[in-house]
């Protein structure tokens, strides 16, 4: 039921162990790829937007959950600056503020 424009958030928290995973992952698919050192990662924070263009139930994707749907995301973009920003588990509308900054880094 979700499609268009996203705001990508920053979990407040990562283990060191699930971001070394990520970027050994990364490494392999993008071997130019440029990841932040884990203390300078962003945190509780929107650092893009991304446009969720479908779902699939079925998928090859290493991050895929067996038995629940995969978004398909397209045109990622990302902020210049992070708007530190409170999360919630799932999707939540983003306060209308953080959508005129957002909107600001975006021109």
């Amino acid at each position: 039921k979700v499609r268009g424009t996203v705001a990508v958030h920053a979990s407040k928290t990562m283990s060191r162990p699930y971001y070394e995973e990520v970027r050994q992952e990364i490494k392999k698919l993008a071997p130019r790829a440029k990841m932040p050192p884990y203390e300078a990662m962003p945190r509780s924070a929107i650092v893009g937007l991304v446009d969720v263009v479908g779902c699939e139930a079925e998928t090859n994707s290493k991050w895929h959950d067996p038995g629940q749907y995969g978004f398909l995301l397209a045109k990622p973009r990302v902020l210049l600056k992070p708007i530190p920003c409170d999360g919630w588990l799932n999707f939540w509308e983003v306060p209308e503020d953080l959508v005129r900054r957002i909107s600001r880094q975006l021109k």
